[in-house]
This record gives structure tokens, C-alpha cells and sequence, in this order.
């Protein structure tokens, strides 16, 4: 699984990598989707 989160911001173009919270390290597929959103 991977250990980052790459975050891309529409507006302005931009990106950011966040580490995985320990609490969505067991996510995956729709659970991790439905967790972000």
C-alpha cells in the first residue's frame, strides 16, 4: 500500500503530499474514496 496522499488543488494548480493518517491504513478502494471525500 502506498504511504502518501497527493492532494491536487484545482483552483490554483497546486499539489501536496500528506503522509496516510494510521487511521486509513487499512482502506482501500471505495472505504479509502468515501473517507477522503
Amino acid at each position: 500500500m502506498a504511504d502518501k496522499i497527493f492532494r491536487v488543488n484545482m483552483s490554483d494548480l497546486s499539489t501536496t503530499v500528506e503522509e496516510v493518517p494510521a487511521g486509513w491504513m487499512g482502506l482501500g478502494g471505495r472505504g479509502l474514496t468515501s473517507t477522503v471525500v
